[in-house]
C-alpha cells in the first residue's frame, strides 16, 4: 500500500485550493506542511531574459561589480574559452536550444564573484539548478585545463628585465633585480564540517590561503592555493615547489622576489630585517625603503 505522504503529494495540486478556506481544520499539520512546501516550489518563478536583456544595458561600472571583471576581460575569456571542446555549441537539430557560451560563462563569474546561492543564480539566468551546476562546474574545469598554464606563468629572462626595469622606475627607492612581489590573501569559506579550527585564522574567520607572486602590472606569475587559514605564510612557501626552485627560477641570484616580514630570507627572496628593537639606522632605513 502506498505510504500516505506519497498520495498526499499526488492530491496536492487538487488540495491547495482547499487550503484558504475556513474550513481548512480538516487538514492534519504535517499535511498542510506538504502543501504549502509544494505551494513554494510551485510558485518560484525564474528570472527571465536577464542575461539577453538585462547585463547588455549594464554600465561599465555595474558590469564590474556584479561579476568582478570588466567588459573587457570577459570578452577575452568568451575568445579563449569558446576554443574549448567542451563548450562548443553543437549544431542546432532541433528540441531545446543549447546556452550561449557567453551565458554559461558570465554565470560561472557570478557565482565566483558573490554569495550567491546555486537557487538564486539558477533563477537569475533562468535555468533548473541542475543545468547551472553542469555549467559551472565544466566551465570551471576549462579555465583549469586551457587557461591557468597560459596566463599564470613565470617570466623569461628577457622579460625579467623589463619588468625589473619596471619595479625600480615604480618608487623613489631603488631595488635593481625585482621581478615580482610575494604575499598571501585569506579567502573566505564556509567552516568545513572536519577540522574547522585548522581553518580559522587569525582575522578570525574560516578561509583557505591563496599565496600569490605578482609582477609590477599586478599579473600573477605564480599561485599555490588551498592550505588552511591558520597556516603561516612562510610554511605554504616552504612547501611549494617554488621554495625549491627559487634561486634557479631567479636565474641564480640575479633577480630577486620582495616579501613582508611573515618570509624567511633568501638570495632570491628580500625580506624586511626583524624588528627586534636592536635595528641599527642603516637597517631601518632599508625597510622603511622596501616597504615604501
Amino acid at each position: 500500500m502506498a505510504d500516505n505522504n506519497e498520495i498526499i503529494l499526488c492530491l496536492i495540486p487538487f488540495l491547495l485550493d482547499q487550503l484558504d478556506d475556513d474550513d481548512d481544520d480538516d487538514f492534519t499539520l504535517p499535511t498542510k506542511a506538504l502543501m504549502l512546501d509544494h505551494r513554494a516550489r510551485r510558485t518560484r518563478m525564474k528570472t527571465q531574459h536577464f542575461f539577453e536583456t538585462t547585463v547588455p544595458l549594464f554600465l561599465p561600472d555595474t558590469f564590474r561589480r556584479f561579476f568582478r571583471v570588466s567588459r573587457g576581460t570577459a570578452e577575452i575569456l568568451y575568445q579563449h574559452l569558446g576554443q574549448c571542446r567542451e563548450l562548443r555549441k553543437r549544431e542546432f537539430r532541433g528540441g531545446r536550444e543549447e546556452n550561449q557560451t557567453e551565458k554559461k560563462i558570465l554565470m560561472t563569474l557570478r557565482y565566483l564573484a558573490s554569495q550567491e546561492n546555486t537557487m538564486e543564480i539558477s533563477d537569475r539566468f533562468g535555468l533548473t539548478e541542475y543545468t547551472f551546476l553542469k555549467h559551472k562546474n565544466l566551465v570551471i574545469k576549462c579555465i583549469i585545463n586551457n587557461l591557468l598554464s597560459k596566463f599564470i606563468k613565470w617570466p623569461s629572462v628577457t622579460e625579467m628585465d623589463m619588468i625589473a626595469t619596471n619595479f625600480n622606475d615604480m618608487g623613489v627607492h631603488e631595488f635593481p633585480g625585482i621581478i615580482g612581489a610575494i604575499d598571501g590573501s585569506h579567502i573566505q569559506i564556509e567552516p568545513p564540517s572536519e577540522n574547522p579550527q585548522s581553518y580559522y585564522n587569525r582575522k578570525r574567520f574560516h578561509s583557505i590561503i591563496l599565496q600569490g607572486k605578482c609582477k609590477d602590472d599586478m599579473q600573477f606569475i605564480h599561485t599555490n592555493i588551498g592550505w588552511p587559514g591558520r597556516v603561516h605564510d612562510a610554511k605554504v612557501l616552504k612547501n611549494s615547489h617554488v621554495w625549491e626552485s627559487g634561486y634557479q627560477k631567479c636565474e641564480y641570484g640575479r633577480f630577486h622576489l620582495l616579501g613582508d616580514a611573515a618570509y624567511p630570507l633568501r638570495v632570491w627572496l628580500l625580506t624586511p630585517y626583524r624588528d627586534t628593537g636592536h635595528l641599527t639606522r642603516q637597517q631601518t632605513y632599508f625597510n622603511k625603503c622596501l616597504s615604501s
